[in-house]
């Protein structure tokens, strides 16, 4: 499944449909950081309603996490599989697919939950019944394997969603049956370029912004500036190459199982 450049030529090729989607959903969750750090800054001074300002605001927030996130989610797997919403500019699917897309991220963290707590509880009886720091080492690993296995065959389950597809994790288990290495592998790469482009932009614009200081510190603001635009924009590439390469996937397994 040679994705990898596909996803990123993709992206290249279509940065305005791209930025296009994923508009709506970034105000959304820019609009709920800033109503909780609005939250956090008004009452942070009082102590006495810290606690209950701050419970309102976390609240707030992952209202609006959740609608902003499972927005992209919709959007991105539908362009990238139906080429479809790419020429409007404010896409908000507020329909029964997001509602599905939320309910399906609260059941996959359940199951994320319950892998934490029978690796904790396996670990926990390991050490009281052996005392042995090496077995305790290996049980956590394995665990955190067979944790990690499961969450890369249940990659299918929100592009199954957004297209409408009915029992999504069961069909994304089917299908990523012998191809978890190779989703393994593109989404490791995908990652560890798009880290590296960071990284490297990240310090240009320290060094570039440490020369700009000693010219005459005012100057400062311009790479900060420049660095702002640009980890929005490789926050675009981010999402958009990710969700390209499993929409790319997706369309490979079932080409191939026609």
């Amino acid at each position: 499944m040679p994705f990898f450049r596909e996803s990123f030529r993709s992206f290249k090729g279509n940065r305005l449909s791209w930025f296009r989607l994923a508009l709506a959903p970034a105000i959304l969750l820019a609009i709920g950081f800033s109503i909780y750090l609005s939250i956090e800054i008004a009452h942070g001074l009082d102590e006495r309603k810290l606690t209950f300002w701050t419970a309102v605001g976390n609240i707030i927030y992952m209202i609006f996490s959740f609608v902003g996130s499972g927005c992209l989610i919709i959007n991105g797997y539908r362009y990238g599989i139906l080429k479809e919403g790419g020429n409007k500019w404010w896409v908000l699917p507020l329909n029964k697919r997001l509602v599905r897309v939320i309910l399906y991220i609260l059941l996959i963290g359940l199951i994320t939950v319950g892998f934490v707590l029978v690796g904790a509880g396996l670990v926990f009886a390991a050490h009281m019944m052996f005392e042995n720091l090496f077995l305790n080492i290996l049980l956590g690993t394995v665990v955190a394997i067979m944790a990690y296995y499961t969450k890369l065959r249940l990659t299918l389950t929100f592009p199954l969603i957004a297209i409408d597809k009915e029992n999504p994790l069961r069909m994304s288990w089917q299908m990523l049956k012998g191809n978890v290495l190779r989703v393994f592998g593109l989404l490791f790469i995908i990652t560890l370029k798009i880290l590296g482009i960071m990284l490297l932009g990240g310090l240009i614009l320290m060094l570039v912004g440490y020369l700009l200081y000693l010219i005459l510190p005012v100057l400062v603001v311009i790479p900060l500036i420049v660095g702002g635009v640009f980890f929005a924009y490789m926050w675009l590439v981010s999402i958009a190459v990710s969700l390209k390469s499993v929409s790319l996937v997706y369309l490979y397994l079932t080409e191939k199982q026609a």
